[in-house]
């Protein structure tokens, strides 16, 4: 490059910069610009009062020096409602977090591992007796299903997923129906079977509609027993 292309595009970026401050002095002196400022790499909009910060963007602090950087976004009477920011020299590419009135992290992800949520936590999943002869089973053949395990919950997730360990003895088959709401998910429960199932089916109804949740079993072939436990119920995305 010669120092001729290299003077005119300083003078290109000196008269960019010069255009950016001048729109920015428009934005802060318009009428339409309410109370927000931008100065020193801040963005801020201020409540009609211009007391509480409603939004900042850019350095958060009060000074450049050190400071994190991101966006955060505030209730009227100031306590966080999002934020996301990232220090200097920070590699871990950041945090981001929703809060409660109380500036409890209600929703964030975990910086440390950079994978999954950090909070909220969620339930692990449930326990099944070693000894299977404590289990519900049938030992009848049949076309029916016969209900093993009831349960309800609110509908928060477009979709399903029960962990099912399975079981039944040699020689004795069945299937096993996870039923939510009249929608049904199923698995076969093979001879001497000795298995965890996943079922996955889509939850009808609105959003927040209460939705009742059974396991069902039954014998297809064989004399014996089949046998079922739910380990776990999940709501996932579609």
């Amino acid at each position: 490059m010669t120092r001729q292309n290299t003077r005119r595009d300083e003078r290109h970026e000196q008269r960019w910069k010069a255009e950016i401050e001048r729109r920015l002095q428009k934005l802060e002196t318009s009428p339409r610009a309410g109370h927000t400022s931008v100065s020193h790499g801040k963005f801020l909009i201020q409540d009609g009062s211009g007391g509480a910060h409603l939004l900042r963007a850019g350095y958060l602090g009060d000074d450049d020096a050190g400071e994190v950087r991101g966006m955060s976004m505030h209730r009227p009477s100031g306590e966080f409602v999002f934020s996301t920011w990232s220090g200097q020299g920070d590699d871990s590419g950041g945090f981001w977090g929703l809060y409660d009135k109380a500036t409890n992290a209600v929703v964030s992800d975990d910086v440390v591992s950079g994978q999954g949520l950090a909070t909220p936590y969620i339930g692990a999943p449930n326990w099944a007796p070693g000894d299977r002869s404590k289990w519900p089973s049938v030992d009848v053949t049949g076309t029916a299903y016969i209900t093993q395990w009831r349960g309800a919950w609110w509908k928060q997730h477009p979709r399903l997923h029960v962990v099912v360990w399975t079981w039944s003895d040699p020689g004795t088959s069945g299937d096993v129906q996870v039923t939510c709401n009249g929608v049904s998910a199923t698995k076969p429960v093979s001879s001497g079977d000795n298995e965890i199932q996943d079922l996955y089916l889509t939850v009808p109804g609105n959003h927040l509609t209460w939705q009742q949740v059974t396991v069902d079993l039954r014998r297809t072939s064989g004399s014996g027993f089949c046998g079922c436990w739910p380990m776990g119920a999940y709501g996932v995305q579609s």
